[in-house]
């Protein structure tokens, strides 16, 4: 600055310009506003927080990380994950065949679902993902 030494009340007076800006957001000022999402649900109810609506997945009424749309994906599943049993996160990774009737039900033949045999396999087995060949 053409060799001149800045007072240093000049330099106080800058830094107090910058940052209140930077102080007054973390001290109650208004969030930025957060477009909400059309959410619908059938077996999880809708909690409210902060006038914004979330699913209340695990139904405990309380808004959990993995439930805040408002947090970034990795955030979310991270949460999760944390929360999981080896045998659930096993169970996510498995593929099961949907239990059909008949001799070949085991492998998925037939014509329809064999439900008491299925609710077992996710039940007992924890297969959470399953592949259907139903004629």
């Amino acid at each position: 600055m053409c060799g001149r030494a800045i007072p240093a009340r000049h330099t106080l007076t800058a830094l107090i310009v910058l940052a209140t800006p930077l102080l007054a957001h973390g001290q109650g000022a208004p969030p930025r506003r957060v477009s909400q999402p059309v959410l619908a649900a059938r077996s999880a109810r809708i909690i409210e927080r902060q006038h914004l609506r979330f699913r209340d997945l695990n139904k405990n009424g309380v808004l959990d990380r993995y439930e805040d749309w408002r947090l970034t994906p990795a955030t979310r599943a991270r949460d999760l994950v944390g929360r999981m049993t080896i045998a659930e996160k096993a169970g996510m990774m498995m593929h099961g065949t949907a239990r059909t009737g008949g001799p070949m039900g085991v492998a998925g033949i037939g014509n329809n679902y064999n439900l008491d045999a299925t609710g077992k396999l996710i039940r007992d087995v924890g297969v959470t993902s399953l592949i259907t060949r139903l004629g």
